[in-house]
């Protein structure tokens, strides 16, 4: 019995900490819970005004480019490519009145091209992302440089230019080496 009493105060103790965390788990699940709905019922707002009216709130082009890019990126998630293109042709326009906002650029091509893979034209896609290279300097971000590899890989793997796809999938791998050793997951 002794046995059996010393086991389970140790069984206890390991028992109790995980009991602590459990009930701060819990309190922090609520958390989640309420940021996710107050971020839910934000969104809904902001959706039910019109775009036009949320660009003339906003007086910066770098932020007009950015929001344009959300909301094209939240119609490409919804399967609206043709809203999701529009929207991210718009914010190139915007992008495209400031001087080195390469980054910028770049991402939206980038998500353009998406739009092209989506609607199944992977040549469109390559083209798309192409108009990119101009944009491609050292003020673009390693992140930015590593996507635009990336997509370019992977539209060339799909019209089956094998040789070109590796080429561009070495090159996001040392590039991402170099910054984010973690994210050539997906390279693999």
């Amino acid at each position: 019995q002794c046995y059996q009493r010393k086991k389970a105060v140790w069984n206890f103790g390991i028992i109790a900490p995980f009991y602590k965390i459990r009930t701060f788990c819990n309190i922090s699940f609520v958390k989640k819970i309420l940021i996710i709905l107050f971020i839910t019922c934000y969104c809904q707002l902001v959706q039910g005004q019109s775009v036009e009216k949320i660009l003339q709130t906003i007086s910066d082009p770098r932020q007009k480019a950015d929001t344009l890019r959300y909301i094209g990126r939240q119609y490409l998630m919804k399967g609206a490519p043709d809203s999701a293109a529009y929207y991210f042709n718009l914010g190139l326009t915007f992008a495209q009145q400031i001087q080195k906002n390469n980054t910028q650029i770049v991402q939206l091509y980038c998500q353009l091209s998406k739009v092209d893979e989506i609607q199944q034209n992977p040549q469109k896609a390559l083209t798309t992302i192409r108009m990119a290279n101009p944009y491609l300097d050292g003020t673009v971000t390693k992140s930015s440089r590593s996507n635009y590899l990336f997509f370019t890989a992977k539209y060339q793997e799909l019209l089956l230019r094998y040789d070109s796809a590796l080429h561009y999938l070495q090159q996001a791998e040392i590039l991402n080496s170099s910054f984010n050793p973690y994210a050539n997951w997906s390279i693999y």
